[in-house]
């Protein structure tokens, strides 16, 4: 029997130290130094992470512990691999992180020794996003620029027209009703089939003039009031109990003249 003293064995205290041997993206490798950040684009979803510990006592023995910090926080403990692989990480920016023993089980200190960007793409990217806010921003205020200068051109044609109806169908009626009147008075008793004829182009003429009158006021009033309305109907029940030879007494309360009426509501007026 043979007794063997351990205490006679060196241990190895050393501690390895830890470097990257290759780095793939997409099963290609890259070179890159190891102070400068290394870029994922969007896109390359897939990385390859190859290291090794500078130990070559037994380097069969040694161990790994990994992590990418930014990504995960639990370290992975890997022995008889040297390589870490990273499939669809979020954009952002981490750190690769190494630890190596030796042989003997001695760790060095948490290393690292790679600082890796992964891109976002464009779509996703600040200036992307911020364009688009512009864009959006932009547009809407094309559009409410375009549907203003369209209620701006619309009203102009209504005033326009207006104005037209006022020159010229207007102006045409009041002459056709006074000459009509004007004839009528000077026609004898025994014209008094003409006479009535022309009573009645009169009386025609006037009502035409009366309802152009109220279409003209509805293209000048895009919103009309109560008061316009009022008015209109104050006018329209003087001419019926004139025609009676009643007496005609309004009263009105104040508050009914803040009611606004849509275009639509006031045609009811027009034809009176």
């Amino acid at each position: 029997m043979q007794t063997i003293d351990t205490r006679s064995f060196d241990i190895d205290t050393l501690r390895p130290s830890l470097k990257i041997m290759d780095f793939k993206i997409m099963d290609r490798s890259i070179s890159f130094q190891p102070e400068e950040e290394i870029i994922i684009q969007p896109g390359q979803n897939y990385f390859t992470i190859y290291y090794a510990a500078i130990n070559f006592r037994q380097p069969e023995l040694n161990k790994y512990k990994y992590r990418l910090n930014g990504f995960e926080d639990n370290w992975h403990l890997v022995e008889g691999t040297n390589l870490a692989s990273y499939s669809n990480i979020p954009p952002g920016k981490y750190t690769f992180e190494l630890q190596g023993s030796n042989n003997d089980g001695i760790w060095s200190k948490p290393t690292i020794l790679a600082g890796i960007k992964v891109k976002a793409p464009f779509y996703r990217q600040g200036w992307f996003l911020t364009s688009i806010g512009i864009l959006i921003i932009s547009l809407a205020y094309l559009f409410w620029y375009l549907k203003n200068q369209e209620k701006e051109r619309i009203k102009k044609l209504r005033l326009q027209i207006a104005r037209d109806l006022h020159d010229e169908i207007g102006s045409s009626l009041s002459s056709i009703a006074f000459l009509s009147e004007f004839v009528r008075q000077k026609r004898s008793s025994a014209n008094q089939e003409i006479d009535l004829v022309l009573k009645k182009i009169s009386e025609t003429t006037r009502k035409i003039s009366d309802a152009m009158s109220g279409i003209i006021w509805t293209l000048q009033d895009e919103r009309p009031k109560f008061n316009h309305i009022i008015e209109r109907l104050k006018s329209f029940a003087s001419r019926l109990v004139t025609a009676q030879g009643s007496s005609l007494r309004i009263e009105i309360d104040p508050k009914i003249e803040k009611v606004n009426f849509s275009a639509s509501q006031l045609k009811i007026f027009i034809s009176l």
